[in-house]
């Protein structure tokens, strides 16, 4: 899976880009980690790692956001939140098995992308193969439940957020 630093700091780019707010875009951010939460459990990948039920709980909450008045300003952060938190699953998607179809299919998915420069074909230089694999799903009780809390991509992205940050403060104070 990717790292949770990982996780975090992609949600954060992209809160930071729709809501001015830093505070807010940390905030935002942590909905990106969320599905995660399942480790306190000891299963991770379940539940909560399903598209089909992250949408059918977050779909009432965006809908009652057009009926009452005092939810149109939250209309953008509940889309934001939403999109955060699929980012995650699909970021996982790429890493392991994830039952992101749960409870309609029993399987759990991996996409397997791969891109490769070949510089003996001139052609074409570039070979792009996914491939997809399922696996049962199996909700299981682990005594230990482990991963990264910082690996390298989170790592590369945490640098990354901290230079655009730190671009974005320049360019305020030199106008």
């Amino acid at each position: 899976m990717p790292d949770l630093l990982a996780h975090y700091v992609a949600s954060y780019l992209i809160a930071r880009s729709v809501v001015r707010s830093r505070f807010r875009a940390l905030l935002l951010a942590l909905i990106g980690i969320a599905p995660d939460l399942d480790v306190v459990a000891h299963i991770h990948r379940s539940a909560t790692h399903s598209l089909v039920l992250s949408l059918i709980l977050a779909f009432p909450i965006f809908i009652s956001s057009f009926w009452f008045d005092t939810m149109k300003r939250m209309r953008v952060v509940i889309a934001l939140a939403i999109l955060l938190y699929v980012l995650h699953l699909v970021m996982d998607l790429f890493t392991g098995y994830v039952p992101i179809l749960w409870p309609l299919t029993d399987r759990s998915y991996y996409l397997d992308l791969r891109i490769e420069f070949v510089s003996s074909e001139l052609d074409h230089p570039m070979n792009i193969s996914i491939h997809i694999a399922s696996t049962r799903t199996q909700f299981v009780y682990c005594e230990n439940v482990g991963g990264s809390i910082a690996a390298l991509p989170g790592i590369i992205l945490a640098i990354t957020a901290i230079i655009l940050e730190s671009m974005q403060e320049l360019e305020k104070r030199c106008k």
